[in-house]
């Protein structure tokens, strides 16, 4: 089965979990789907069971600016970028959504 690496990024609201989440719905129908998530847990909030979910260190808003939550990421976006390829590399993802 082919796989998709699906990466949502939510701090401000849920948006852009329940847009994520039907279209990770969808996707779970054909592909092997890795969902790849920044944001605060939403309990009892329903991800297809066969989606693998990857959870990255919250990020946090505050005065409309982005902080890190985990002090010891110095360069959030180096960090992100290397995960991507390493996910890219070990796993062989055909595609890769960014809904951010």
């Amino acid at each position: 089965m082919k796989k998709i690496l699906f990466y949502c990024q939510y701090h401000l609201g849920m948006g852009h979990l329940v847009r994520s989440t039907e279209i990770l719905r969808s996707l779970a129908k054909d592909f092997k789907v890795c969902f790849v998530k920044a944001g605060t847990e939403v309990q009892g909030f329903d991800i297809p069971k066969t989606v693998e979910i990857v959870t990255l260190p919250l990020l946090l808003s505050e005065n409309r600016q982005v902080k890190v939550a985990v002090k010891l990421l110095e360069n959030i976006e180096k960090f992100l970028f290397a995960l991507f390829l390493n996910f890219f590399k070990i796993l062989r993802f055909i595609c890769y959504f960014d809904l951010s």
